[in-house]
């Protein structure tokens, strides 16, 4: 039987690469052991690295991304038990195995950014009307003031151009009065600049077509994430 490589020899491994790679000049030499190392990691991404999605307990149709994508998913867990507001819809933590002499044997890692997930409704509701507009602001703001993430990510099920078209509903409260009377269509000039609003203000929005897309797109990012971050995951120099 042939031997399986535990996770913790995989780290041991890039770090391996990842200080030959430092004391080498550039030049084809230097590419190669470049390649083994984006393998390397690449392998220990998607085979030997454990993780886990935090979904916030408001999510009411949350994405099943472990039956779609292989991703397992816990509810988010509180301030109380974290010391950290709840941000967002999806954080995913990775759990290190590290067989490196100087490191704890096992620990997790918050990967740096946090996703909100909309449908076209969903996302329309909250860039447009002026109150949730701002309400958003100060959602993003907060996800700024923790410390665990440098990007907020939007995906919308859905593509630019149902959100373009979009045409909400008029709403009417208990009292009999419209909450968001849309007698006249907002302009595509408007919404285009309140999605370049969202990315001048750190969040980026991805309009990914289907539901199924938005999960696949979810899975990319964690994999990409962890990818082009391993320095910093790995706490290496």
């Amino acid at each position: 039987m042939a031997h399986k490589k535990p996770p913790g020899e995989y780290v041991v491994e890039i770090e391996a690469l990842h200080n030959t790679i430092k004391e080498m000049p550039a030049g084809k030499a230097r590419e190669k052991i470049e390649e083994e190392l984006h393998r390397k990691i690449g392998k220990w991404e998607q085979d030997k690295l454990s993780k886990i999605v935090y979904v916030a307990n408001n999510e009411q149709t949350p994405w099943p991304l472990f039956e779609k994508v292989g991703l397992p998913t816990q509810p988010m867990k509180t301030k109380k038990e974290t010391g950290y507001d709840q941000v967002g819809d999806y954080v995913c933590y990775v759990f290190i195995e590290d067989e490196r002499k100087y490191r704890p044997s096992g620990y997790s890692k918050c990967l740096p950014f946090v996703v909100e997930r909309k449908t076209v409704a969903d996302f329309h509701s909250t860039i447009i009307p002026k109150e949730a507009w701002s309400r958003f602001k100060r959602e993003i703001e907060r996800f700024k003031k923790d410390d665990r993430f440098n990007q907020m990510v939007i995906i919308v099920e859905g593509d630019m151009g149902e959100f373009l078209r979009y045409k909400p509903e008029i709403v009417t409260n208990k009292e009999g009065k419209k909450e968001y009377n849309k007698k006249y269509p907002i302009s595509t000039n408007v919404k285009e600049a309140k999605l370049a609003k969202c990315f001048t203000i750190g969040a980026p929005v991805f309009f990914v077509g289907t539901r199924y897309r938005a999960m696949k797109m979810y899975q990319h990012l964690v994999r990409q994430t962890i990818i082009e971050n391993y320095v910093d995951l790995l706490e290496l120099k």
